[in-house]
């Protein structure tokens, strides 16, 4: 941050007005507001475009029934997938 003054005055006001905080909320409309869109590559990652690269599929779930590997350390992994 770049503080300008050609007084004490302005200075010590400026010093000041540093202590003090916002909202939350206005901090977050601010933030919404001042984002810059995403640029390439990552519009890629998207939500909007993940659903239409996949058709709305959800890609990398796994099913309810999912179970991991059992592995015993020592022994060499045997599982075929």
């Amino acid at each position: 941050m770049i503080l300008g003054a050609t007084r004490q005055a302005q200075l010590d006001e400026t010093l000041a007005a540093l202590d003090d905080e916002l909202p939350a909320e206005f901090t977050a409309r601010l933030d919404a507001v001042s984002t810059p869109p995403p640029r390439f590559p990552y519009t890629l990652f998207t939500p909007e475009f993940q659903r239409t690269l996949h058709g709305g599929a959800r890609v990398g779930d796994k099913p309810a029934t999912y179970r991991p590997a059992v592995v015993v350390p020592g022994r060499k992994n045997t599982r075929s997938s």
